[in-house]
């Protein structure tokens, strides 16, 4: 059945919290640009903002545009929803898209042995 067009939307339920934890977003941001041995310099002229917003942005003081998070997320090669991981509500196909970006460069060898390493944790889990 189709809805009609002039009918409100109410949804059933909230798909998403109500705020962003920008302090989670930004520490994972941080963590992404110490891996990769950037400074907030260079972040901040790669991506075309001040040194201090990226500053801002990691200490989760100031809020980010969807272009700016994006222009992030591409330049640490990193995905959106894991930046937003504690802002997402988990779901099956959202932790099973971490788990594969996890993987995604790892060799066979070191899949297997990350695979069983899980089924030892899941095994000894309360």
């Amino acid at each position: 059945m189709k809805p009609t067009i002039n009918a409100p939307f109410t949804p059933a339920s909230h798909a998403y919290p109500s705020h962003v934890n920008y302090a989670d977003m930004g520490q994972r941001l941080k963590a992404e640009r110490r891996r990769l041995h950037y400074t907030q310099e260079q972040v901040a002229e790669e991506i075309g903002v001040t040194p201090a917003f990226i500053g801002h942005i990691e200490r989760g003081e100031r809020s980010v545009s969807l272009d700016t998070l994006i222009r992030l997320c591409n330049f640490y090669g990193i995905t959106i929803d894991y930046v937003l991981a504690k802002t997402l509500p988990p779901n099956e196909d959202n932790v099973t898209l971490q788990i594969r970006d996890l993987l995604k460069d790892k060799s066979e060898t070191q899949q297997t042995a990350l695979l069983d390493i899980m089924r030892a944790v899941v095994r000894n889990f309360p």
